[in-house]
């Protein structure tokens, strides 16, 4: 909900004449948009209901010490950023920004903890460990809206029943592609914008390293919805006209060269597609594990030595037929 005049503002009355709305709901998303009756309201007929409670503490409330009154005891999911835990936490030292979720998830009772930290990454602290995760690389557009994506990813995936680690990876994805785009709510992704290990905002590049002199193999890239290839500066005029021309506005893009052959401008494919695909490139390169991506080439992998080559340790012959080192033969170019 957006912040709005007191005057206008949802009364706790009207949460609660509205009680049947949360029958069924697997969980439920609350924020400080409200005033904090309102707020706990809220909280206490999710919690009544069923649903799975997930708290994001934002915006600041203008007079912290009323974040005493709320039901902690009813929230199973807390994530503020940084400024808004250090504003939850009744503490005189500065603790580190690594240790707040613990020292929230201890002093208000609540068994997962979140505290995002934009280009940090973020701590979360479940099952009565902390732990890290580093944020994917992101080319920052606009801001408005990062937290809102994660915390709304994160409560749709974990609700969804994945583990900790992949509810993280989806949150943190999603924040990723709305700092890519302009807006606040025009930025929130889809589910079809968002695929697995996507290091640059949405998309992502895998150049599997040649086993003997770790030059890559191949390159792929998946360039999400409304995104622009990583070398797109690079791009002729005619080849990015052309791509903008056949580019669909749920479609991703895959580039592709391969040790003997590539696809050129790329193919558009789609988010299941593009979901395959990263899951069969994510780190560390395996041959079981790219294989099932489908490449006709396996992006330079041997499919007997399970280790991929470049195109010059393949020595690809003019009918697109490679002997890896290892005297292992096989066909690289679709074409033969």
């Amino acid at each position: 909900m957006w912040h709005i005049d007191e005057d206008a503002a949802v009364r706790p009355k009207n949460v609660n004449a509205a009680a049947s709305a949360f029958e069924g709901a697997d969980a439920a998303l609350v924020t400080f948009e409200m005033p904090v009756p309102t707020i706990s309201a809220a909280i206490e007929v999710a919690s009544r209901s069923g649903a799975r409670v997930f708290l994001q503490p934002a915006p600041l409330l203008a007079d912290p010490t009323q974040a005493a009154s709320l039901p902690w005891d009813q929230v199973d999911v807390l994530v503020p950023n940084e400024a808004e835990a250090r504003a939850l936490l009744k503490v005189n030292d500065d603790p580190s920004a690594d240790t707040l979720a613990t020292l929230l998830s201890h002093s208000l009772g609540i068994p997962s903890v979140i505290v995002t930290l934009g280009a940090a990454g973020c701590v979360i602290h479940a099952g009565g460990a902390a732990h890290r995760y580093p944020a994917p690389e992101a080319l920052a557009v606009d801001t408005t809206g990062a937290s809102d994506a994660f915390t709304a990813t994160f409560a749709v995936y974990l609700t969804a029943g994945v583990s900790e680690a992949e509810a993280i990876e989806g949150a943190q994805n999603a924040a990723a592609w709305a700092i890519g785009h302009p807006g606040g709510r025009k930025a929130m992704p889809s589910a079809g914008s968002l695929a697995p290990s996507t290091p640059m905002t949405g998309g992502m590049v895998a150049p599997p390293p040649c086993t003997i002199c770790e030059a890559p193999s191949a390159r792929l890239e998946l360039v999400p919805p409304g995104g622009l290839p990583a070398d797109w500066g690079r791009w002729s005029e005619s080849r990015r006209e052309g791509f903008l021309d056949r580019r669909g506005s749920d479609q991703w893009l895959l580039l592709y060269e391969g040790p003997a052959a590539g696809n050129g401008s790329g193919s558009f494919i789609s988010a299941d597609e593009a979901v395959k695909i990263a899951r069969g490139f994510r780190e560390p390169y395996t041959f079981e594990q790219v294989h099932t991506a489908g490449f006709y080439d396996d992006a330079g992998f041997c499919d007997r030595c399970e280790v991929p080559y470049c195109p010059q340790h393949w020595r690809v012959s003019s009918v697109g037929v490679g002997h890896c080192p290892r005297g292992h033969s096989k066909s690289l170019d679709p074409m033969y």
